[in-house]
């Protein structure tokens, strides 16, 4: 698929959820958000409460666009597939989190723990999200993680 002209993607148009190389537009692709954030520290500089909402909105979560596709055949008898009406119509997404934070040596070691809910579903993520989400469904995930600067 390298050798494609333009972009390409993987959607899941095919039988049974399967994925299939498809064409990426080349119109442009409208996207904006944003992300709040705030934290109280009950203990001064050890123990902190946060909370987090984040919310996106625009034309790149909707890479399955009508349903359908047209097979298109390049010199050489590359092909693949535009799908109909893709990255044409806006979705959104919200997420809201609260979590705990304990920090040692100042904020060079970090404990996070929080509890996180996903709404809207964006298929965009091939399966997997950065945030651990699934792609394509609505849900909550609980994460504790540390980090450590140096």
């Amino acid at each position: 698929m390298d050798n494609l002209p333009g972009f390409n993607y993987q959607d899941t148009l095919g039988a049974g959820g399967a994925t299939r190389n498809a064409l990426f537009p080349h119109h442009g692709l409208t996207d904006y958000g944003t992300m709040l954030q705030a934290g109280y520290f009950i203990i001064p500089k050890k123990l902190e409460i946060a909370a987090r909402w984040s919310w996106i909105r625009g034309e790149s979560g909707d890479i399955n666009g009508k349903g359908t596709f047209t097979t298109v055949t390049f010199p050489g008898g590359i092909t693949a597939d535009r799908v109909n009406g893709a990255f044409r119509q806006f979705h959104e997404a919200n997420e809201y989190a609260v979590g705990v934070n304990y920090y040692w040596k100042r904020q060079l070691l970090k404990w996070q723990t929080d509890f996180s809910w996903y709404e809207g579903g964006n298929p965009a993520g091939g399966g997997v999200s950065p945030a651990g989400f699934i792609a394509g469904s609505d849900g909550w995930m609980i994460r504790t993680q540390i980090q450590l600067a140096f």
